[in-house]
């Protein structure tokens, strides 16, 4: 690979800024291009036509498979390059991705991303993936939150050097897959329609709950769980347990018919209406914070049921508005005021 550092110019106007990602593919650097712009640009490893690394032809191949792709949910290639025998890609330039998000919220105290915003950016990696299965017949085949990228609060999917066409059969599957995320099919080297719907499952689950349902110090008991056995959903909520099971069946033609089939499973319990016997508990044990509840209506088919919290002490960024998220469904409205807690609770949509 070209050797490149700060202020380097692969491409005449294209300056060099900073590496932001770095990995076997290669490297990530942040670029300041024509009009002043900022994006993304990949230099891949290896030489085009070097039999001794594969990487830079498999990632020709997939180029040459989504080139004609658009869609807001995932995200742009603008220019391709070859540089003394380099393949650069020109990409647009994300925010961060899913795993740095993940983290930002770890160091919030939080076990993971708070479910409805982790629905939201699941439903719209749902719609690309099912996109490029139904219309184009290509399977990701690298689904992480590596290679989930975030764009004003927007998911866009990145990184399709092991993009798989199943169209032909006798298509050679190369390797360099992410065992970790891997569907059982992909591992014995047989991807499925319902291969990337499968790391999708494993994602939600780590990126909401920090544990992964095959977790191992070693990479080859990982694989073997995955081929092998039962995944660990103890981790997450007891009404998500069954739609993860499914979405992780050993045998890809018993998961959900399409990836937006599975984050729609997932949705709809979450929009269920918060119980009253849940907050009427939180009060109970917690006397010395709330003075009372006030119920203003009664919840209809059509209408929200919005319940105020009367505290003694205003709740902002207090331990007790943090045991009331705790309790509340994360994916109900919730809005602190001074001296009071609002929470609307009804059906409203993600995102």
């Amino acid at each position: 690979m070209i050797k490149i550092y700060p202020n380097y110019e692969p491409l005449p106007g294209y300056r060099v800024i900073e590496k932001i990602g770095s990995g076997g593919f290669g490297e990530v650097w942040k670029c300041s291009v024509p009009g002043g712009l900022l994006k993304a640009i990949k230099f891949v490893s290896g030489k085009l036509g070097e039999k001794t690394d594969i990487r830079a032809e498999q990632e020709w191949r997939a180029i040459d498979r989504i080139k004609i792709i658009r869609h807001p949910f995932i995200l742009t290639m603008e220019r391709i390059d070859i540089i003394e025998n380099c393949l650069v890609i020109v990409m647009e330039l994300a925010d961060k991705n899913l795993w740095d998000q993940y983290q930002e919220c770890k160091k919030n105290n939080l076990p993971g991303i708070p479910k409805n915003e982790a629905l939201h950016y699941l439903a719209e990696s749902a719609e690309a993936l099912d996109v490029i299965n139904s219309q184009y017949q290509l399977q990701h085949l690298d689904i992480k939150p590596q290679n989930l990228f975030l764009v004003h609060n927007h998911l866009k999917i990145g990184d399709f050097g092991l993009v798989h066409d199943l169209t032909i059969a006798d298509q050679d599957f190369q390797g360099g897959i992410t065992p970790i995320y891997s569907a059982p099919e992909l591992i014995e080297g047989r991807p499925s329609r319902f291969s990337d719907q499968y790391s999708l499952a494993i994602v939600y689950q780590e990126m909401t709950t920090g544990r992964k349902p095959f977790e191992s110090d070693s990479l080859r008991e990982i694989i073997k769980a995955h081929l092998n056995a039962p995944p660990d959903l103890s981790s997450l909520d007891e009404n998500e347990r069954a739609i993860i099971a499914k979405a992780l069946s050993k045998k890809p033609e018993e998961r959900f018919k399409t990836c937006t089939d599975f984050v729609n499973a997932l949705k709809k319990i979450h929009l269920t209406p918060f119980s009253l016997p849940n907050i009427q508990n939180f009060i109970a044990t917690n006397q010395e914070v709330i003075s009372e509840i006030q119920i203003k209506k009664l919840p209809t088919e059509t209408e929200d049921l919005t319940k105020t919290l009367s505290f003694k002490k205003p709740p902002v960024n207090s331990d007790s508005l943090k045991q009331v998220k705790k309790i509340i469904s994360s994916d109900n409205n919730l809005e602190a005021r001074t001296g009071s807690l609002i929470i609307g609770i009804g059906r409203t949509g993600i995102g």
